[in-house]
């Protein structure tokens, strides 16, 4: 009976390691055919040059509205910031929002700090100026 018990934990040992060995392999392999990442998912640098084009960037299919008062803005980040919805919802209230959706084209007009100034050239708003944060603009998308 003990020797039957030393044969079925030697056998536990051998399946345990032969798993872990089978798992650290498929590891490896994953992760050397998978890109790091910081690389899949980091969005391209855009040096921001009054004047220069740029893209929104929004969630796909979403019409996103921009205020299109500096005051406004400052607002809304700060009841975002603060998570005040009764601030927010009155924020969203007021009058003088653009309307944008993802990779619409627009013109870089005012640029401080991390607070942008555009002017929408396609779409929706066309014509229309709105202020964003900087990483709510990308590079141009392809036609």
């Amino acid at each position: 009976m003990v020797a039957a018990w030393g044969h079925r934990h030697r056998a536990l040992i051998w399946l345990a390691l032969g798993v872990l060995l089978w798992w650290l392999v498929a590891f490896e392999v994953v992760m050397r055919v998978a890109p790091p990442l910081t690389e899949a998912t980091q969005q391209p640098v855009l040096t921001l040059v009054l004047g220069s084009l740029a893209a929104i960037q929004a969630p796909p299919g979403a019409v996103w509205p921009i205020p299109n008062d500096r005051q406004t803005h400052e607002d809304y980040w700060a009841a975002i910031h603060a998570d005040e919805e009764g601030k927010i919802d009155e924020v969203l209230l007021r009058p003088g929002w653009v309307t944008v959706t993802d990779c619409q084209r627009v013109q870089l007009v005012d640029v401080d700090g991390e607070n942008v100034q555009v002017k929408v050239l396609a779409g929706s708003g066309t014509g229309g100026h709105g202020w964003l944060k900087r990483w709510q603009l990308k590079k141009l998308c392809p036609q």
